[in-house]
C-alpha cells in the first residue's frame, strides 16, 4: 500500500513525522519529493504554538459564568472599568 507521509532528514537520515505501522527490518521504497519554501515556513510558525493549545479551549462554553457576553458587551465594560477603579 502507497501513501504519503512527512519527513525530516537530519544527520544523514530521514526521519518520519508520523507514526509508520512496520516491522523492524522491513524494507520500504521512499520517493523524496521536496516541500515549497512557503510551505515550510508556514509551518514552522505553527510550531510557536504548544500543541494543546485549542485543546485548552474544549468546554470553554460550558462554564457556568455568562453566556451573553456578546449582547450585553457594554455591561459588563462598564462593570469591569467600575471594579478596577474601585
Amino acid at each position: 500500500m502507497a501513501r504519503k507521509i512527512r519527513a525530516r532528514f537530519s544527520k544523514g537520515k530521514i526521519e518520519p513525522l508520523e507514526h509508520l505501522e512496520l516491522q523492524e527490518g522491513e524494507e520500504v521504497f521512499i520517493s523524496v519529493e521536496e516541500i515549497p519554501a512557503l510551505e515550510r515556513r508556514s509551518r514552522t510558525r505553527a510550531k510557536s504554538f504548544p500543541a494543546d493549545s485549542l485543546l485548552k479551549l474544549v468546554g470553554i462554553g460550558q462554564g457556568e459564568g455568562a453566556t451573553d457576553v456578546s449582547q450585553n458587551k457594554h455591561k459588563y465594560l462598564a462593570d469591569a472599568y467600575a471594579q478596577k477603579g474601585s
